[in-house]
């Protein structure tokens, strides 16, 4: 249930770069991902969170993920600022969704 903001950040090489839990929310801006498994995981691990992570994503890029660049349950979704990248791996039931810039 946390609310974090990470800006200007590198992800490389990582099981997971990201992973965002139960009800916990998450903006990422200016990130960078090379290389991962996952790049970024949101999903409900505990039965007592309604919700599993959400995450709002400005001006990031995800460069050969192997697995998924974006992955999560049913419990849980992101936005992407400004629209949605091209050939984005997904992976799951995560909701994903562009999100107008505020």
């Amino acid at each position: 249930g946390t609310e974090v903001f990470v800006r200007n950040s590198m992800f490389e090489n990582c099981e997971t770069g990201i992973a965002v839990k139960d009800s916990s929310k998450l903006t990422l801006n200016k990130g960078t991902f090379i290389g991962n498994r996952i790049a970024w995981n949101s999903y409900k691990k505990k039965w007592r969170w309604q919700t599993g992570g959400t995450g709002t994503i400005r001006d990031s890029q995800f460069l050969d993920s192997v697995e998924a660049d974006i992955a999560g349950d049913k419990f849980s979704r992101v936005g992407f600022e400004g629209g949605i990248p091209k050939n984005l791996k997904i992976k799951g039931k995560i909701s994903v969704a562009a999100i107008s810039r505020s």
